[in-house]
């Protein structure tokens, strides 16, 4: 992975908020602090540098995700659809084999069907973004086959569902 900064704070920051990510991409941070002048010991060939945090004690290791809110209408999709995973062109994420809900309310129930009516997959949402990754497994973890998919997203606060189709193409 490469790093670069993208912020620089005085000693009175306690926060900072990154505008620069991209949906649909993994971002990890470190955060590294910088010391008092070390004159070093020329007797042991160490040169005169500034003291350092090493980046293994406040790297994260979870992923951070650029998040859209949680919606309240039927304005739900399906990134990318169609998913053809032979594709060279397309919109991926970080892991293999991910699809997306993006506009989802922050508190539900995602069904996935097969189109014979075969339930595949339930996924159950309570955070406050809008946005659900799917690793195309059942709930038996087997990978799923190419053919058309329906999603009934349920609001469990109001009730009111959502239904909407993607295709995969292996």
């Amino acid at each position: 992975s490469t790093y670069y900064l993208v912020h620089t704070a005085d000693r009175s920051a306690r926060a900072f908020a990154d505008t620069t990510p991209v949906r649909g991409l993994d971002y990890y941070y470190y955060i590294l602090t910088l010391g008092q002048d070390d004159p070093g010991d020329p007797s042991l060939n160490i040169p005169p540098h500034k003291r350092r945090s090493s980046r293994y004690y406040t790297q994260t290791y979870d992923p951070a995700q650029l998040r859209r809110a949680a919606q309240l209408s039927s304005e739900i999709r399906v990134v990318p659809n169609p998913y053809n995973i032979s594709a060279s062109q397309q919109l991926s994420f970080s892991g293999a084999d991910q699809l997306a809900f993006f506009g989802v309310p922050a508190n539900c129930t995602i069904k996935i069907y097969s189109e014979l009516g075969e339930l595949i997959d339930t996924i159950e949402k309570n955070d406050p973004s809008g946005d659900v990754r799917w690793f195309s497994e059942t709930s038996s973890k087997q990978i799923i086959v190419s053919g058309i998919y329906i999603a009934v997203i349920t609001d469990n606060v109001t009730g009111e569902k959502f239904i909407t189709k993607f295709a995969v193409i292996r």
